[in-house]
């Protein structure tokens, strides 16, 4: 009784199928839409072998074969040639299901006329099943298949072919078998399908929908063989590095211990997870500093859990930074308070498990301007500074369990200066746990945390080198992942060959777009000088080339963020490509440092009156 309720549960309809029933097919449109054309080249030339050669040596009595394979390739042509053109090609599967049902219904048509050939009938069985890898529903399938059993049978009645001997019979039970196959597979890929695209819809939502996609993971790893690959695949979006800071460079080193090879792809998981970012502090837009944030978290448990409690650490992670630096968003706070409140979000998620999911983590804010650093390591392996060729842990103020393990504990930011050329690494225990053998083979686990530390000295900082001396000490046992966080100096002033001379001269003229050809042909070096690429926005801009000239604006911004000429420019391209309210903040933020400057002024008026 219960295996025949957890068969009828299993074969019940997704409960959000009809929910996201307009979503889930525009995201079956959009595979269909990269399909048409690459469908469509192979299928107008699969049966010109047939039509030719095979078919009048096979079955010379059926000449009308010859237009059922030429008719595939007409159909494959219009449905390449819609495909270029935008108004007719439609939004991604109707023509393919034109194509797909000429195939099905002609194949199975003139397959019964010639049933009694096992060939033939073997190339119906392809096709039977190859129809279930398109983006289709259940729904579909089963409208094909019964289709394609009647047209078989009309073939038959038509042509009457000898069917009583063995040879047929044979070939007319495995056709009935890949009907079988194609209706179990059609379903479980649908499943699959919509599984798949259901989860990546919702990976942003709250803790309990996480919970709950967690849930239907576990489920479908009891479906099908291929979990490990959709967990990969939920992961691999969130281990993000998003720093863009030009005097602050972030790198990660992932090596998850759990691989796996789903199909021809192999690939890996674990609880291990590495996020980077940037976030402004400060009191406004013309008053405020720019950060780099950093966060190295352990996820416990093996495999599924721990890739669990890497996807709710990466996504509420992400979700936090998406929400502090959305639309250049300034955070008026302090480093201190910003970590307090990610320690307090942190440890409340993962206390709602009860203790069945703990994290471990060190995560950190660097300011870009005084270097300064604040962070806090709860129950993770302590960072190393690489300082002058030397290596050392980081001293830290206090202990903290790890999230999820206490609701209150005392909690404290701990915060060093760092200098150009400071390195700092951050890694999961995995860099710890090395089993190690002794000289009667018998297997231990590494308790020295200095091999880590010299590890980092040997390899100078290079986050491959370290994994290669650690794995000369002996085997990695776990997860390991690294960050490095290098403090270099942002030279401002590089040397340039181009002919500034020229450049103004040209510019004077008016001769914008000569004088755009001499900056990209040394747009290295251009790129690297403030004054010269300050110069390439303002000739972007004079061709009106807007999007462009912003897009240098907002890197130049990046450096000199209390620019008031800066921030008057780019809230004119702001203007010119429609983001008004950008255009309203950043020219308040040049009359903040320059309130009395009357072309700020009058811009400030102008989107008042005129464009809001």
């Amino acid at each position: 009784m219960n295996s025949i309720k957890k068969l009828l549960a299993y074969l019940k309809p997704h409960s959000e199928r009809k929910q996201f029933a307009l979503q889930f097919r525009a995201y079956r449109n959009q595979i269909g839409l990269n399909m048409q054309r690459p469908v469509a080249i192979l299928a107008s030339v699969a049966w010109l072998g047939f039509a030719f050669d095979t078919d009048p040596k096979l079955h010379p009595e059926m000449p009308e074969m010859l237009y059922f394979r030429l008719g595939l390739t007409v159909v494959s042509i219009i449905v390449l040639i819609a495909s270029f053109i935008k108004p007719i090609r439609g939004q991604g599967l109707g023509w393919l299901y034109v194509l797909f049902t000429y195939v099905f219904l002609s194949t199975a048509f003139f397959t019964g006329e010639i049933a009694d050939d096992a060939n033939y009938v073997s190339g119906l069985q392809i096709i039977v099943l190859i129809i279930i890898l398109a983006p289709i529903t259940m729904r579909h399938i089963v409208i094909y298949y019964p289709l394609s059993i009647l047209f078989f049978i009309a073939g038959i009645l038509y042509a009457k072919p000898v069917l009583n001997t063995a040879a047929a019979i044979y070939s007319l039970q495995n056709l009935f078998i890949s009907y079988a196959i194609g209706i179990v597979f059609g379903f479980v890929l649908d499943n699959a399908r919509f599984d798949g695209f259901y989860k990546n819809l919702k990976l942003a939502e709250s803790r309990d929908e996480i919970e709950q996609q967690m849930k239907q993971v576990q489920a479908l790893k009891r479906q099908q063989d291929g979990d490990y690959f959709l967990t990969s695949l939920l992961i691999k979006p969130l281990l993000f590095n998003g720093n863009k800071s030009k005097s602050i460079t972030t790198e990660f080193f992932l090596k998850q211990k759990k691989q796996f090879e789903f199909g021809k792809r192999s690939g890996e998981i674990g609880g291990d997870i590495c996020i980077t970012g940037n976030l402004r502090i400060g009191n406004s837009l013309a008053q405020h500093s720019r950060y780099t944030v950093f966060l190295n978290a352990d996820a416990m448990g093996k495999s599924l859990q721990g890739a669990g409690g890497a996807i709710i650490a990466g996504v509420l992670m992400n979700s936090i930074m998406a929400q502090s630096a959305r639309n250049d968003r300034v955070i008026q706070t302090t480093p201190e308070e910003w970590l307090t409140r990610l320690f307090d979000d942190f440890n409340r998620i993962f206390l709602s498990f009860d203790g069945s999911m703990l994290l471990s983590a060190v995560a950190g804010l660097i300011s870009e301007e005084t270097k300064e650093m604040w962070y806090f390591n709860v129950e993770h392996p302590q960072p190393v500074l690489l300082r002058n060729s030397t290596s050392k842990f980081l001293e830290e103020s206090q202990h903290l369990y790890k999230f999820g393990a206490l609701e209150h504990q005392p909690f404290e930011v701990t915060k060093i200066q760092l200098l150009v050329d400071d390195i700092i690494i951050t890694a999961s225990d995995g860099r710890d746990d090395l089993a190690v053998y002794d000289n009667l083979g018998k297997r231990h686990i590494n308790e020295d945390e200095t091999v880590f530390l010299d590890a980092v000295k040997k390899a100078e900082g290079n986050l491959n080198e370290i994994y290669n001396q650690l794995k000369t000490h002996g085997e990695i046992t776990d997860d390991l992942s690294m960050i490095k966080i290098k403090i270099i100096e942002l030279a401002l002033k590089a040397k340039t060959n181009i002919d500034t001379q020229k450049l103004n001269q040209l510019i004077s003229l008016k001769q914008y777009n000569n004088a755009l050809t001499l900056i990209v042909n040394h747009i290295d070096e251009v790129e690297s000088n403030l004054k010269l690429k300050k110069i390439y926005a303002v000739v972007l801009f004079k061709l009106k080339d807007y999007q462009r000239s912003y897009s240098v604006l907002s890197s130049l911004l990046e450096v000199e963020p209390n620019n008031s000429s800066l921030l008057y420019r780019i809230a004119l391209a702001s203007i010119k490509i429609g983001n008004i309210d950008k255009a309203k903040s950043y020219i308040e933020a040049a009359l903040q440092l320059n309130p009395k400057n009357e072309r700020y002024q009058n811009l400030l008026t102008y989107i008042h009156q005129n464009l809001q």
